[in-house]
């Protein structure tokens, strides 16, 4: 079983590591890495008996930094920012910033503008797809989906504007 003071060594010596590959996650934000480094070690901390093998603490530390990594975006994916979406219709469509699109957003599921904030924030399929459950494929099968959906929508709202 690993002791604490295991732990402690392993803090000293990994946080550091843990913490820059938070800041290359999200865009160096130095207050998420940390919090989401001190989260990594609480999480480490509390199912300290798992990880019976001193060998492979790095490994699961982590093992464990990825979760909080997909835990977090997924979570921020729940709260869909209105700028982003804004964004990344008008961005991705060629319309004018003018045009009013709450009708259209209005249109989308909430599964629909949890997909579209994933992709707005560059992740891979296979990363959505461990996040929400689905395959590489059928991820990629629904952004393109939504895509078409949102042309539709904003070309009709843009007739109007």
């Amino acid at each position: 079983m690993v002791e604490k003071k295991q732990i402690a060594i392993l803090y000293e010596e990994q946080f550091y590591y843990v913490k820059k590959y938070f800041l290359k996650q999200f865009n160096h934000n130095e207050e998420l890495a940390n919090d989401l480094a001190q989260e990594t070690f609480y999480k480490l901390l509390k199912h300290i008996g798992i990880y019976a093998n001193k060998d492979t603490n790095k490994y699961y530390l982590f093992k464990i930094a990825e979760n909080v990594k997909y835990d977090y975006i997924k979570h921020k994916a729940n709260l869909v920012s209105e700028d982003i979406l804004n964004a990344v219709i008008f961005s991705n469509l060629d319309l004018p910033m003018h045009c009013d699109v709450d009708d259209a957003k209005d249109k989308l599921t909430n599964q629909e503008k949890v997909l579209l904030s994933l992709f707005t924030q560059n992740l891979k399929s296979h990363e959505i797809a461990k996040i929400i459950n689905l395959t590489p494929s059928a991820v990629r099968a629904r952004i393109s989906k939504l895509k078409k959906k949102l042309r539709v929508l904003l070309n009709d709202y843009n007739n109007l504007c």
